[in-house]
């Protein structure tokens, strides 16, 4: 089945990001969420938009 949205445990089960990498892009402005319109207090991740994110990561290891 093709998931079009994520919470934020579904999208950290599907990347090799951990919850707090995920929270943190989240909460710089980096991953773009959605709330439900009725006033749903869980965050909801679309596909493209964790895909987008991952894209935007570097390319090349930072200097050591």
């Amino acid at each position: 089945m093709l998931m079009i949205a994520y919470t934020i445990e579904g999208a950290a089960a599907v990347t090799p990001f951990g919850e707090k990498v995920i929270r943190e892009a989240i909460r710089e402005g980096e991953l773009l969420v959605h709330y439900r319109r009725d006033g749903g207090q869980h965050p909801i991740i679309l596909a493209e938009d964790l895909v987008e994110w991952i894209r935007s990561l570097p390319t090349e290891r930072p200097p050591r």
